[in-house]
């Protein structure tokens, strides 16, 4: 799956007329060093540059950010503009939320469109929720363009962050309600996971909820770069979190139908196909409580360097621990904690948070969560169903509602 840089070099990128490259493109997973041209640096040279530092994150994460560092070297042979560009890749791919944000209000305001009313999500994932909200609910379409759900969406995941499911369910409902959106799977999610909080597993309250899973489970998700199971995994996994088990095991059990149906397409792509395929099936034979496959399944190290590789760990430890082997799972903790690699530390911290609550300590994942907060996007963390006493901590709590 390609990244949030893709999108980024592919949309943001200007290209000037008379360029030469000045990049050999290499394969991903080679040592890889900038070679860059002496004086400006024109535009052609740094798309060049940034699609091969694309290559470089999908494997190796941490490579990617000290290649934007070193880019950013050069700054003074950049347009100003695109230097801003590459101070939010860098952040993205140190995963510095407050660093991102800082960039991305740059962006914004040289390059509006988009960038002003997707602004409310990059709030969000950096705790700034009341500004979010504003920015939101003020938003208007231009002139002919079709109405979006902004303030219904931020309303809704605001609400589930804060703890008030019901507000959650009534804006989900209402984003739904635009014309086009009744089938949207963002929509169905952020509806799933509020009515999932807010009614009893095997009441007549919860009739709703299973008919809605039923008609997210049999839509087709849709969508530039949207993955059919990564969508059914994130239901199960908010249905799980919810505490709607059986519901939940349809959702995982639909991710893994699909996952392996679709199998062979992924693994042809190589390293990345393979170890994508891998933990996806881990990690959902791990929901679906078959923990000695799970761990057979993750058992085997990626090759990349990037924040599925600290999952893999946390829910490789989990599995052991479910199987009652406690010393597996303060081994792969331990490797965990030596590991201060500073762009995987939020992903670090979930994993390491996850293996402390399965080992009966949650103030210590709280202590690990709040430890790397600037790393951790609030809004992953909503699903997280292996944390549910760790979320009970007055400090999550309050951490959870940002500011």
């Amino acid at each position: 799956m390609r990244t949030l840089m893709s999108n980024a070099v592919v949309g943001m990128v200007v290209l000037c007329c008379g360029a030469s490259g000045v990049l050999h493109a290499q394969s991903p997973g080679r040592a890889q060093a900038l070679r860059l041209p002496a004086g400006r640096i024109d535009s052609a040279a740094l798309q060049s540059t940034l699609q091969m530092i694309d290559y470089v994150f999908v494997d190796d994460r941490p490579r990617a950010a000290a290649m934007f560092v070193q880019l950013l070297t050069r700054e003074a042979d950049i347009d100003p503009a695109m230097v801003v560009q590459i101070r939010w890749l860098e952040a993205t791919a140190r995963n510095h939320q407050p660093d991102m944000l800082a960039a991305y209000r740059e962006l914004a305001k040289l390059r509006g469109g988009e960038f002003v009313s997707s602004m409310p999500r990059t709030l969000l994932a950096a705790g700034e929720y009341s500004e979010a909200l504003a920015m939101a609910r003020a938003w208007t379409p231009a002139p002919g363009a079709p109405p979006r759900p902004w303030k219904e969406e931020i309303e809704s995941i605001v609400a589930r962050l804060r703890g008030d499911p019901s507000s959650a369910l009534r804006s989900a409902r209402a984003m739904r309600g635009y014309p086009g959106n009744a089938q949207s799977h963002f929509a169905m999610a952020l509806e799933i996971g509020a009515l999932a909080l807010t009614v009893r597993p095997g009441t007549p309250a919860a009739a709703p909820l299973a008919a809605l899973v039923d008609t997210a489970l049999s839509a087709l998700p849709r969508g530039f770069r949207v993955d059919p199971v990564t969508v059914y995994a994130g239901y199960g996994d908010a249905l799980l979190a919810g505490g709607h088990p059986a519901l939940a095991q349809k959702a995982f059990g639909r991710a893994l139908e699909v996952l392996e149906s679709t199998a062979g397409q992924a693994e042809a792509r190589g390293a990345i196909g393979v170890d994508s395929v891998r933990i996806t099936r881990g990690r959902l034979l791990l929901a679906l409580g078959k923990y000695a496959d799970a761990r057979q399944v993750l058992e085997l190290r990626s090759l990349r360097r990037d924040l599925r590789e600290q999952s893999r760990q946390g829910w490789l430890a989990v599995s052991a621990l479910r199987m009652g082997d406690s010393a597996a799972a303060r081994r792969i903790d331990a490797s965990l904690a030596a590991d201060t690699t500073y762009a995987l530390r939020g992903a670090t911290a979930v994993a390491r948070a996850s293996i402390a609550e399965a080992l009966g300590n949650p103030k210590a994942g709280a202590d690990l969560l709040l430890a790397a907060q600037d790393a951790i996007d609030r809004r992953t963390l909503l699903g997280q169903w292996m944390l549910p006493r760790t979320f009970k901590d007055p400090r999550i709590v309050e951490w959870m509602r940002g500011r």
